[in-house]
């Protein structure tokens, strides 16, 4: 009886054994079998000198045990149990069986302990070829990353190497496409130029030139004008910024003395018009000429509505330069000349401007003062006549006076025309339709009224402060 519960005891050992190892991660584990008190005792002292269990030995007693006990475990089973209801063991649960047991009376000398090994060579060897996998799929990732870093160098360094490719031709082009001009600043005896040389690419479209400015060494000297290579007038400006210069070029400032620019005075009666002109000392130099002449009254007009509207009702101008050398030239750094034009012929208008035509442009001269006069004593006509103009200018050309009449004088201008004769009983009566025309337009010819035997038409004539006009209409 003790033996078939010795042998029940070690399946379920083995059993708990196995359910250990694989819950346990691989821990030792040792459990005992004891019939009495006095084997446990006996076995606290000696399970330290308990040596582990191999799976080697275990595999050795199952092929062992049943040659040398000349037992058959499964018949055993089945004659001692006496139960119907057992079911067959296998050929691997009887040496599992067996091999326990036998591990167990080898241990413990009484077939009553049994020692765990410390680990499962199954499980072990699946443990350590698990490691060996992860190892080398850790190595073969870390050799990706490594590749993979590596190519990552080599694009980077690819993209690099094309980019400073692409910037070295882009530059390359860049320069291939520069056009460059350089433009240098001189200045004659008596000044200074601020900037002495520049040099700019046209093909920039944001590049431009700065210019340079000229100014005097001191009061004795006065600068008078810009020119380029051949000596012609660029500007009368001190400041001189280039433009629409496309070669390499040179410009100086022109500086005179003082003594040698003397004062200029001209007056001329020209086209009704009496204009004079004053130059102070220092804006022209001695030899300086002036030519003042009048403009056709038809030309006047004509800018005169192109620039102010068709309520121009009349206009003079006269175009004045002064010639240095047989070249036109300004007055030195853009100083200004006194006009004075007084009109012999008076112009009339409700309201007058100055006009300045230069280079093709036409402007208004805001400061210029013209004094007129009342064109007659009725206080309803607005009406007056210019009689001077006087402004100063720095530049010089064609400047013209204009009268205009107001849109409210347009407005009120209308004049309204009745016809009239005197019938065979000599009262007046109306003869035609009425018209109405704005001052200055012609009348319709209303025809000739039914004439009398003996009597001959003459013409219409006005009736205006109680008295005819001396011209018929």
């Amino acid at each position: 009886m003790s033996r078939k519960w010795n042998r029940f005891l070690s399946f379920l050992l083995a059993i708990a054994l196995v359910t250990t190892t694989f819950s346990s991660d691989f821990a030792s584990t040792r459990s005992f079998a004891v019939e009495s008190e006095e084997e446990l005792e006996q076995l606290d002292g000696s399970t330290e000198e308990s040596s582990e269990l191999e799976w080697e030995d275990i595999e050795e007693n199952d092929e062992e045990t049943p040659a040398e006990n000349g037992e058959n475990p499964e018949k055993e089973v089945e004659a001692e149990s006496g139960d119907d209801e057992v079911t067959a063991e296998t050929p691997s649960d009887q040496a599992t069986e067996g091999a326990v047991e036998e591990a167990t009376a080898d241990i413990t000398n009484g077939g009553n302990v049994v020692e765990e090994p410390a680990t499962a060579p199954a499980v072990t060897e699946a443990t350590a070829s698990a490691t060996e996998a992860v190892e080398a799929s850790s190595e073969a990732t870390s050799a990706n990353v490594e590749s993979t870093e590596a190519a990552s160098a080599a694009t980077s360094a690819s993209i690099e190497e094309a980019a400073d490719a692409a910037s070295s031709a882009s530059t390359e082009i860049e320069e291939k496409e520069q056009n460059l001009v350089t433009v240098k600043y001189k200045a004659s005896m008596g000044g200074r130029v601020s900037v002495k040389e520049e040099t700019v690419d046209l093909n920039d479209k944001d590049a431009k030139f700065e210019g340079s400015e000229a100014t005097p060494w001191n009061d004795k000297y006065q600068f008078t004008e810009w020119v380029d290579e051949d000596g012609n007038f660029v500007t009368n400006d001190a400041l001189l910024v280039p433009s629409d210069v496309e070669k390499d070029t040179t410009f100086t400032a022109k500086f005179m003395k003082l003594a040698e620019m003397p004062e200029i005075k001209e007056q001329v009666t020209t086209g009704g018009m009496n204009v004079s002109v004053k130059a102070d000392e220092g804006l022209f130099p001695e030899g300086t000429t002036v030519s003042i002449e009048a403009i056709s009254d038809d030309k006047a007009m004509e800018t005169a509505q192109d620039t102010l509207g068709d309520n121009v009702k009349e206009a003079k101008g006269v175009d004045i330069k002064f010639i240095y050398n047989e070249d036109e030239i300004q007055p030195a750094d853009a100083q200004y000349v006194h006009v004075s034009i007084s009109l012999v012929e008076k112009i009339e208008g409700t309201d007058f401007t100055v006009l300045h035509e230069h280079d093709g442009k036409v402007k208004e001269l805001e400061d210029a003062d013209v004094k007129t006069e009342e064109k007659n004593a009725d206080p309803t006509d607005e009406t007056k006549v210019a009689t001077a103009v006087e402004f100063d200018s720095n530049e010089f050309s064609v400047y013209i006076v204009a009268g205009k009449d107001s849109d409210e004088s347009l407005t009120r201008k209308v004049e309204h025309y009745t016809f009239e004769v005197k019938n065979n009983e000599g009262v007046w009566e109306q003869y035609g339709e009425k018209q109405d025309i704005k001052s200055g337009e012609a009348l319709n010819n209303p025809g000739i009224p039914e004439l009398a035997s003996g009597q001959s038409f003459i013409g219409w004539y006005i009736w205006e402060n109680d008295k005819y006009s001396n011209n018929p209409v």
